[in-house]
C-alpha cells in the first residue's frame, strides 16, 4: 500500500514514454489511480473471509491467482505478480497440482517446486522463494529453479486475500501497472 502515494505522480510522467517525456498525461495517470482504487473498493466489499479451500479467486496489491478445482480433485492455478510500471518485473503463475494430507503438492516437483499455503484467511503462494531469490546466480547447476523467467533473482511469493468476483477484479487492464 506504501507505493500508492506515488500511484498518480508515476504515470502523470511515465518514464517509459521516451519520446514525449515533456508532455503530462493527466487523463492516463487519473485513470490508473480510480482503476487502482476500484480494484481495491472491490476487494474491501467482496473480502471473501468464510472462504473454505483453495479455489476461487484471490487478490493483493501486487498480485493475483485464480483456481480452479477439476471433478478429479486436481487444482489449476493461473494469475500473475507484477512490480508497480515495470512491465518486466513481474512473475507468471501456472499451477497445477492436488491437495493431500491437507497441503498443495504441485504435479512438477523439481528443485523449487509451487507451493500454496492457506495461513489463516490468507493464501500464501511460494513461501520460500522469498529466502532463495536473491541468492539465484543462473550460472550453477545448483541454483534452484527460479519462478520469474525474465529475472531470477525477483521473488515470486505473494499473500492474497480472497475475494468474490468482481468486474473491477476479474476484468484488470492488460497494461503496465
Amino acid at each position: 500500500m506504501s507505493s500508492q502515494a506515488l500511484q498518480y505522480p508515476e504515470f502523470l510522467h511515465p518514464a517509459w514514454e521516451k519520446q514525449t517525456s515533456a508532455m503530462h498525461y493527466t487523463v492516463f495517470g487519473r485513470d490508473r489511480l480510480n482503476g487502482l482504487q476500484r480494484e481495491r473498493i472491490a476487494l474491501l466489499e467482496g473480502f471473501d473471509d468464510k472462504r473454505v479451500g483453495l479455489a476461487g479467486t484471490w487478490l493483493a496489491y501486487n498480485a493475483i491467482l485464480k483456481i480452479t478445482v477439476d471433478k478429479d480433485g486436481s487444482l489449476d492455478a493461473q494469475g500473475w505478480k507484477w512490480s508497480q510500471a515495470d512491465w518486466k518485473g513481474g512473475c507468471d503463475y501456472e499451477m497445477s497440482g492436488k491437495v493431500q494430507a491437507g497441503a498443495f503438492r504441485a504435479s512438477d516437483q523439481g528443485k523449487n517446486p509451487d507451493t500454496l499455503e492457506r495461513d489463516h484467511a490468507t493464501l500464501i503462494v511460494n513461501r520460500l522463494d522469498d529466502a532463495f531469490a536473491g541468492k539465484r546466480e543462473g550460472k550453477t547447476e545448483n541454483d534452484d529453479e527460479a519462478k520469474c523467467k525474465r529475472n531470477i533473482t525477483i521473488s515470486s511469493t505473494a499473500r492474497l486475500f480472497p475475494a468474490k468476483p468482481s468486474e473491477d477484479i476479474d476484468n484488470p487492464r492488460g497494461s503496465i501497472r
